[in-house]
């Protein structure tokens, strides 16, 4: 999951959509992916793995069998309204360095201690 262009978390549980009318082809990724955008504003992208058919969730509608050109219009489209601007480095926790950020100097790493995956 992506916010204020970072990445704030990874492997995640969405949110499945409860609507009953949907076609029972439709399996758990693109379930979440209308659920994620039925409670934000978002947009998901499901592209199938058997297929590589795209489909493009947004407001909690799927549209399914886009083209790549389909697909890019969609996500300009979704994007090129009013958004607040993104927030300033000093507003983001301390110790999350960005991105473009340098890796801390090897004498001048962070203290604590390690933490296992």
């Amino acid at each position: 999951m992506v916010q204020k262009d970072r990445v704030a978390a990874a492997a995640c549980f969405l949110p499945l959509t409860t609507q009953p009318n949907l076609a029972r082809k439709l399996g758990t990724r693109h379930r979440a992916a209308i659920g994620i955008t039925e409670e934000t504003d978002c947009l998901a992208l499901v592209v199938s793995e058997e297929s590589g058919r795209i489909s493009v969730a947004s407001f909690g509608e799927l549209a399914s069998g886009l083209t790549v050109p389909e697909m890019m219009e969609r996500i300009h489209h979704h994007f090129s309204a009013a958004r607040p601007t993104a927030a300033p480095a000093e507003e983001f926790p301390s110790g999350i360095p960005l991105a473009s950020a340098q890796p801390p100097a090897p004498d001048k790493a962070p203290q604590g201690r390690a933490v296992q995956p």
